[in-house]
């Protein structure tokens, strides 16, 4: 185990707010109210995402040296 000294506070705040941002960021959409609706171009383009997703990861595999 490394020694982390007197960087311990830093190292834990780092965490905790990493933890929250990305608490936040996956959340949101749930804590939107419904009322509030995504225009029709960004659903249509939201459809492409996963297949997007899959190609980025894929793609540098595939054609990389």
């Amino acid at each position: 185990m490394t020694d982390l000294g007197d960087n311990w506070p830093f190292i834990t705040v780092g965490i905790l707010g990493l933890m929250v941002v990305t608490f936040i960021a996956r959340s949101g959409f749930y804590l939107l109210p419904d009322r509030m609706q995504l225009p029709v171009w960004a659903e249509r383009l939201l459809r492409y995402a996963p297949g997007c997703a899959l190609a980025a990861i894929v793609a540098p595999g595939v054609l990389g040296p």
